[in-house]
């Protein structure tokens, strides 16, 4: 019986929703030459109005929103693709979370991304990558779980991001006829 209960326990957790699970999803992008996968756990869903809203002003394109859920404990991922040309300079007047700050370069496998995480002022930032993506900026945004009193996303939430960034590949993008 002791067998069967740690058997259930460890089944539970080993499928915990922020991706400890071995079962990952894939998004392709043909138009834009990319994929990546990301935990079953995540589901695409609607971008919240107000996110969209800022996004819009900003002339962003939602690309993907993936969810675990609502509230402070879900983790959410981005796929944000910003058409103005791809720039240190944009990333810093527009995504650092103190409005100065150059972004981190970090390489995964043969692709160099540029990171932001947690920032100034006592609010929770999330963890940004910025990829150039044929000239044009790609961002993947991972928002949460946030643990108590803390400003960047859980280190499950990073274990996410290890494994979502080392997916990553960029392919020649397919243009749709006509367009």
């Amino acid at each position: 019986m002791r067998k069967a209960i740690l058997a259930v326990v460890l089944a539970v957790f080993a499928t915990g929703p922020f991706g400890k699970s071995a079962e990952m999803k894939r998004y392709v992008n043909s138009g834009l030459g990319f994929e990546l996968s990301y935990p079953a756990s995540y589901r695409a869903t609607e971008l919240p109005c107000g996110v969209a809203r800022w996004y819009t002003y900003w002339g962003f394109q939602n690309l993907r929103y993936l969810s675990t859920g609502t509230g402070h404990d879900k983790g959410n991922i981005f796929l944000i693709l910003d058409r103005r040309p791809f720039s240190l300079a944009t990333l810093e007047a527009t995504h650092a979370p103190t409005g100065w700050d150059e972004p981190h370069k970090m390489q995964v496998g043969k692709h160099t991304f540029f990171f932001y995480g947690a920032g100034g002022g006592g609010v929770a930032y999330p963890d940004q990558y910025f990829y150039d993506l044929n000239g044009l900026t790609l961002e993947v945004k991972f928002d949460g779980p946030y643990p108590p009193f803390h400003k960047s996303p859980s280190e499950e939430t990073r274990q996410v991001e290890k494994k979502v960034l080392k997916s990553f590949r960029v392919f020649t993008p397919t243009v749709p006829d006509g367009k």
